[in-house]
């Protein structure tokens, strides 16, 4: 599976320093400069029936009972299960499967709604 790839509807906010920051802000890292905390991303389907509030872990974050989005005009999905062997990761997801990633491969977590 490819990288989270950032799509330019995107917007960032870090919720700590309480301010918006631009794609070169945090596409190193997805971590605010400042404070070094993962960064909110608004995330909008094309029909704009999603409007949520993400962030784009890396997949050795990911644990069981997360709910990601694997791609922007599909449904959130829960997380069952996840385990790593060696640099790979793989994840159990409701309604997908099996899934495999690389331990650096990024990826959409729910946080919440988009209030910012």
């Amino acid at each position: 599976m490819p990288k989270s790839i950032p799509h330019s509807s995107e917007e960032y906010y870090c919720t700590n320093c309480k301010k918006f920051l631009t794609l070169l802000d945090v596409n190193l890292s997805w971590k605010c400069p400042t404070c070094s905390k993962y960064t909110h991303i608004r995330i909008i389907n094309a029909d704009s029936t999603i409007d949520q509030s993400c962030e784009r872990i890396l997949a050795s974050e990911l644990r069981s009972d997360d709910i990601i989005l694997l791609h922007r005009n599909d449904d959130f999905k829960d997380v069952f299960s996840v385990r790593q062997d060696g640099d790979n990761i793989f994840a159990n997801i409701k309604g997908h499967g099996g899934l495999k990633m690389h331990k650096d491969d990024t990826i959409l977590k729910l946080v919440g709604g988009w209030y910012h």
